[in-house]
């Protein structure tokens, strides 16, 4: 067609004009003139021309899954603004590329951020969850189009009204938002409206978050109180847990539920710097090693390191023996003068080995006569 003169695909264009866009869109690709026909074309429709037009919403959302950005430049060119169905589909395709086209004309910026979604917040949860962008593109841990919308710099973005509910859901899926929850709360945490409680329902279901835990602590975004080190003992995040402690008040500690969770943690580092640093605490030690029956490891992390802590009068000896029977340990013991109870030589009567039952009733009887 191309050797037919410019003036003739002039006229024939003239009939053609008033074709749907897509039908015209794809003329271009008939001839090298048409093709310059059409790209030249601007500003060709009403801009209400899509509102009502569901057959060519339609055909536009098919657009989306090619490679279709430059059809939609040239759409937006020649006013042909997506609407709020289009817009939900760009964002259920992860079509980042065009809403960065779309934020060009103020149209759209005005669909998309449109102040609807700062009402839906309180109105419906379900509704923010099918027509918002944003909500949408979090289910589907689309990160780059969460990103993209949070931080359009508009005076008011209405999309920093949904972000403790975009947190929740994505708490729902983790898989897909954890990289989403990170992220809003690292950079945007001052924007949400419930800190606390979002805050809260994020460390109640957020595994392998200790970078996370560690920025809020320093940025001192997050109160450090008792329970939060108690999470922190729990999910073993011992660089949180110890900056936790270095800057703590004191008087909101109860140390008591802290070792009781270091030794279900079996975490011997927490457990060494517990003890160091809280010395005076070391009683909660004895009370509960004597109290619960803790694992070989965290009795013998104590007993090898920390003996010199124990009174003579604790009954370590009984301790040692529901762990050990070792004799030449037991008689250091009671060369130490450590306590030896009943209850210990009772229990020893059923040892293979006699001598335990026999040194230490040696031992009771010279103290106790």
């Amino acid at each position: 067609m191309d050797i037919l003169p410019i003036e003739l695909y002039d006229n024939i264009f003239k009939f053609l004009k008033d074709l749907d866009p897509i039908s015209l869109y794809k003329l271009q690709f008939v001839s090298k003139n048409f093709y310059k026909i059409v790209n030249n074309l601007k500003c060709n429709y009403d801009k209400n021309y899509l509102k009502n037009n569901i057959s060519l919403q339609n055909k536009i959302n098919r657009l989306c899954f090619s490679n279709s950005l430059p059809a939609f430049k040239w759409l937006f060119k020649n006013n042909i603004f997506l609407t709020d169905n289009n817009i939900i589909n760009v964002v259920s395709n992860n079509r980042l590329d065009i809403l960065q086209e779309c934020i060009k004309y103020n149209e759209m910026l005005n669909i998309i951020f449109h102040d609807k979604y700062s009402i839906f917040v309180f109105n419906s949860q379900k509704l923010v969850q099918s027509e918002s962008p944003l909500i949408i593109a979090g289910l589907k841990g689309y990160y780059d189009i969460v990103k993209f919308l949070i931080e359009i710099p508009l005076l008011k973005n209405p999309f920093h009204q949904q972000l403790d509910i975009l947190i929740e859901d994505c708490l729902s899926n983790l898989e897909m938002g954890k990289t989403i929850i990170k992220y809003i709360c690292t950079y945007h945490y001052e924007k949400l409206i419930h800190k606390y409680f979002t805050t809260e329902k994020v460390l109640k279901k957020l595994d392998n978050c200790e970078d996370l835990i560690f920025y809020l602590m320093q940025s001192n975004k997050i109160c450090i109180n008792n329970n939060l080190i108690l999470y922190c003992i729990e999910r073993n995040y011992i660089e949180a847990c110890i900056h936790a402690y270095k800057n703590i008040d004191e008087n909101l500690l109860i140390p008591g539920e802290h070792i009781v969770r270091i030794f279900k943690s079996e975490n011997t580092q927490l457990l060494d710097f517990f003890i160091l640093n809280y010395l005076k605490h070391f009683n909660y030690v004895k009370k509960n090693l004597y109290k619960l029956e803790v694992s070989n490891k965290i009795f013998f992390h104590i007993f090898n390191n920390y003996l010199k802590f124990i009174d003579v009068d604790f009954p370590i000896i009984e301790l040692y023996l529901q762990y050990e029977q070792n004799i030449d340990t037991l008689r250091m013991l009671i060369n130490n003068n450590y306590l030896v109870t009943k209850k210990s030589i009772i229990e020893s009567l059923d040892f293979e080995d006699k001598n335990i039952f026999k040194i230490l009733s040696e031992k009771y009887l010279k103290y106790n006569n």
